[in-house]
């Protein structure tokens, strides 16, 4: 059985990179449209906390 040579290996590892941006770029875009559903549907608000703040009980 021969190894698949040099080139082979090269356009696995940039056809997985590819793939790769697209899955985090369109989970991105995914979070953005849902967030406001997602924070309606569970009461959610947006809070914010500096290092100084206590912690919360």
């Amino acid at each position: 059985m021969r190894r698949p040579g040099p080139a082979v290996g090269r356009r696995l590892t940039l056809t997985s990179s590819v793939v790769a941006a697209v899955i985090v770029a369109l989970d991105g875009t995914v979070l953005t449209v849902a967030q406001p559903t997602l924070r309606r549907d569970f009461g959610a608000r947006a809070a914010r906390r500096t290092p100084t703040d206590p912690p919360p009980r």
